[in-house]
């Protein structure tokens, strides 16, 4: 938003707001985001492009093309008050809460936090495939969910019961596989009446760990379990494989714990060369 007034950007300036919001403060040199966005071209064919570009966002995008700042060879978004972005400020505060969670255990933090999180309405720019973009995308996945647990951790700890159901029922949905979380969702559905419900919760996720992993729980969800009054269970061991995983799903799951791992190791060097 630009003064109270929001933006509708052209599909030309989406890649380029895009790479500058994932740069270290948001500004690049020309070379950086004409390489950035035109990766197989020459670097002169590639600086032409760019120029290009930003001539048309600048005559085509309205209040937007006040928004970037040319100074000699560095592009870079305009910082000041007049102009709010949301990602910005989504990342801004669940940046601080995980810095410093027990900010969280003040009520106004939490409500604080709890709406900059609603800022984040899926991943960042999906149709766009330049590579900043990507790295930017999985790293405010990952703030998000980090944050998100976080807040539900901060919830339970309040006692807010039903607020951390609702926070960890939002993020087993988007990361089902992330047990700490669905031991904390168990847990707020027990202590808000719905046994049933967390045992349930327990079976379903024991299925899915052995579907798409091929291991038992960890022994902490099944203390958990046996703590809410699952009968019949023992605490297992996650280097035991519980099932006998169909002919290639093993390996499939293995590539996709690779390909989480590539992201991540990606996502950190980006951050530390930024």
């Amino acid at each position: 938003m630009v003064r109270g007034s929001e933006l509708r950007l052209s599909d030309a300036a989406w890649p380029v707001f895009g790479c500058l919001l994932s740069a270290p403060r948001r500004a690049l040199t020309r070379a950086q985001l004409a390489s950035a966005l035109w990766p197989n071209q020459s670097d002169d064919s590639a600086r032409h492009c760019l120029a290009t570009a930003l001539w048309r966002i600048r005559t085509r995008s309205g209040a937007f093309g006040g928004c970037l700042i040319a100074r000699g060879e560095t592009i870079a978004l305009a910082a000041n008050r007049s102009i709010w972005i949301d990602v910005v400020a989504f990342a801004a505060r669940a940046e601080a809460a995980l810095r410093d969670p027990a900010r969280l255990r003040q009520p106004c933090e939490r409500h604080r936090l709890r709406r900059s999180l609603a800022l984040y309405r899926g991943d960042f720019l999906p149709q766009r495939d330049q590579e900043r973009i990507v790295v930017e995308r999985e790293r405010l996945r990952a703030l998000y969910l980090d944050a998100l647990f976080e807040l539900a951790t901060a919830e339970a700890f309040a006692g807010e019961w039903n607020l951390a159901r609702q926070s960890t029922r939002r993020l087993c949905a988007d990361e089902p596989l992330r047990e700490d979380a669905q031991r904390l969702y168990i847990q707020t559905l027990e202590r808000t009446g719905n046994r049933g419900l967390a045992i349930q919760q327990y079976h379903e996720l024991e299925a899915l760990l052995a579907r798409e992993l091929a291991v038992s729980p960890a022994v902490e969800t099944v203390a958990l379990a046996r703590k809410i009054g699952l009968p019949g269970i023992e605490p297992g061991r996650r280097d035991q494989i519980v099932h006998p995983a169909p002919e290639g799903l093993g390996q499939a799951a293995l590539l996709r714990v690779r390909q989480d791992l590539t992201r991540a190791i990606n996502t950190i060097d980006a951050m530390l060369a930024g």
